[in-house]
C-alpha cells in the first residue's frame, strides 16, 4: 500500500547503524560507522516506500523524562561514548542540511514524539513507522489511512501483531503491563506469563477491568499492572517542535560534514540523499 509518511524512530536506526558488526574509521580514527550506515538505511527505506513526507524522531536531550520522573529504574541509560556523541550531533546537522525534517518533544522519548505525530498532525494520512521497538505497535491501525510498522524486515500491521502477541494493538499497552519490558527495565506482574496475560487480555479487554482475585497478590500486583501501564503508555500529547528552526545557519556545509568522516560513498550519491527531504 501507499504510505504518506514514513517516520523514523532516529535513536533506534542511530544505535543500530553504530553497533554494525564492522565499523568505518577516517585517517584520524574518527567513528564514521553511525552516519554512514544511518543515512544508507534512511535511503534505502525511503526508496522502499515512497513516501511523500520523512520525519525523524529524536528523545528530548537535556530535559528528564516524565517515565524517569515517575520510575527511577526506568530503562537505565549507560555511558554514551564521546565520538558516538559527537556523530550523533553532526548527524542531526547533516539531516538539517538535507531539509529532512526533524522532531522532538521536552521531556518525552521518541516513542512518544512518534505517537503524538501519528495522533495529531497525521490523522488523514497513512504512515508507516521504521522501528524495532514493541511499543510503537500499540500505534498500529487498519484499515486505511492505516498506521504500520517496519522493522527493517517485515510490515507490521493488526493481523501481524495480533499473530505475534495474542492480542490486538490496542490491547498490547495492557499485555505488556502484565508481562513487563526487560529492555525499558519494566517489571510487570510477578507470577503471570505471557500465555495467561493473553488470556486474561482476551476475557476482561484491559488491565483496569481484571478482577482483584486473578492476580497473584492482590492489590500489590494491581497496583504493578497499573504503573508498569503509566510507563508504557505513549503521550499522545506530546508538544512536538523542530530539532531545529527552519532559518537556522550552521557554518558546516554537508561537504564539510562529509569530508570529516571521509564518507566518499555517500558524496557520489548526494542527489540522491537530496531527495528525501525535497531538496534535490
Amino acid at each position: 500500500m501507499k504510505y504518506e509518511i514514513l517516520l523514523i524512530d532516529g535513536p533506534y536506526l542511530a544505535h543500530r547503524s553504530h553497533t554494525a558488526p564492522y565499523s568505518l574509521k577516517t585517517k584520524s580514527g574518527l567513528d564514521a560507522t553511525m552516519i554512514h550506515n544511518f543515512i544508507r538505511s534512511l535511503n534505502a527505506t525511503f526508496k522502499k516506500f515512497k513516501p511523500d513526507h520523512v520525519g525523524i524522531c529524536w528523545e528530548s536531550h537535556g530535559t528528564q523524562s516524565w517515565r524517569r520522573l515517575l520510575y527511577p529504574d526506568y530503562k537505565p541509560s549507560g555511558t554514551i561514548e564521546a565520538d558516538f556523541r559527537e556523530a550523533l550531533n553532526d548527524l542531526r546537522v547533516l539531516l538539517h542540511l538535507l531539509k529532512i525534517k526533524q522532531f522532538y518533544a521536552p521531556g518525552n522519548e521518541a516513542d512518544d514524539v512518534l505517537c503524538a505525530i501519528v495522533t495529531q498532525h497525521a490523522k488523514d494520512r497513512s504512515a508507516v513507522i521504521f522501528t524495532r521497538d514493541k511499543d510503537l505497535m500499540q500505534l498500529i491501525y487498519d484499515p486505511e489511512p492505516a498506521v504500520h510498522v517496519w522493522d527493517g524486515k517485515q510490515i507490521f500491521n493488526e493481523a501481524e501483531v495480533i499473530k505475534k502477541f495474542g492480542v490486538t494493538s490496542y490491547q498490547l499497552c495492557d499485555y505488556l503491563s502484565l508481562v513487563g519490558d526487560k529492555v525499558d527495565n519494566i517489571p510487570g506482574v510477578k507470577g503471570i506469563g505471557p500465555k495467561n496475560a493473553v488470556k486474561l487480555i482476551k476475557k476482561y479487554i484491559n488491565v483496569e477491568a481484571i478482577p482483584i482475585e486473578e492476580f497473584p497478590k492482590g492489590d500489590d500486583s494491581f497496583m504493578e499492572a497499573i504503573n508498569a501501564k503509566r510507563l508504557i503508555t505513549l503521550n499522545y500529547e506530546a508538544n512536538v517542535q523542530p530539532v531545529f528552526k527552519s532559518d537556522i545557519t550552521f557554518q558546516e556545509t554537508i561537504e564539510d560534514i562529509l569530508n570529516k568522516y571521509e564518507l566518499e560513498s555517500i558524496k557520489e550519491k548526494l542527489d540522491e540523499y537530496k531527495k528525501i527531504g525535497g531538496s534535490e
